[in-house]
């Protein structure tokens, strides 16, 4: 494997990597507001 083939290989497997984690962020974001508006109509 060349070197440009190396480092578009990392490329790669980074921005996916990335890709997973924005999707595990916004599914840690989602649960965390169900909780916190649970906590808001408890409070109320």
């Amino acid at each position: 494997m060349s070197k440009d083939e190396t480092i578009r290989e990392l490329l790669k497997t980074i921005i996916e990597q990335q890709t997973q984690l924005q999707k595990t962020n916004n599914e840690l974001v989602k649960r965390m507001n169900a909780v916190l508006a649970i906590y808001k109509a408890a409070g109320q």
